[in-house]
């Protein structure tokens, strides 16, 4: 029997400038055993409206790894490639005690269609062949990196949400003078 090849796959999501109701965001790297980065990816969280109540870091990060399983199917690494170990890595204690529970379920209705989702995609991998793990945020500073990366591109590449964003620090300023004169 060959050793099985491994894939390393560290996720993060973001929601800013405020969690929640901010821009929710992405970040994702996928190496191999040898270090070498195969993937590195970030963007917006399709599925959530910026600014709604349903933007927040939960509904991140389970965009994250829904996004980066996602990758994984594409890329032909489900159930067809028993060969490949893969280590699915991310920092969020919630989300990741969720994806690796099978009877594990989501509280807030706001998130059951992305828990629902994640465990979809779950699905598609052979149990022994793929493992979710908890790591300190310190561990995961690429992917960290990656879902802010996403962040400043969105607030380059869309003049409305960077309107919304200055609009959000003018209230906030706004809000602590008001606050800052009381006193």
């Amino acid at each position: 029997m060959t050793a099985r090849r491994k894939l390393f796959v560290n996720f993060d999501g973001l929601c800013e400038p405020a969690n929640p109701a901010g821009i929710p965001c992405y970040g994702f790297v996928v190496k191999n055993e040898g270090a070498a980065v195969l993937c590195r990816e970030y963007g917006l969280i399709n599925s959530v409206k910026p600014f709604s109540p349903q933007a927040n870091s939960n509904t991140a990060e389970y965009g994250s790894a829904i996004r980066a399983m996602e990758w994984l199917v594409q890329k032909g690494y489900a159930n067809g490639k028993a060969d490949y170990e893969i280590l699915v890595r991310g920092d969020s204690q919630l989300i990741m005690r969720k994806l690796k529970s099978s009877d594990y379920s989501p509280r807030a209705a706001r998130i059951s269609s992305l828990y629902d989702k994640a465990i979809v995609l779950r699905s598609k991998f052979a149990p022994d062949n793929i493992r979710f793990e908890w790591v300190k945020r310190g561990e995961n500073r690429e992917a960290d990196k990656l879902a802010k990366e996403a962040y400043y591109w969105a607030l380059r590449k869309y003049p409305k949400l960077r309107a919304m964003v200055r609009e959000h620090w003018e209230t906030m300023l706004w809000l602590e003078q008001m606050i800052h004169n009381e006193n």
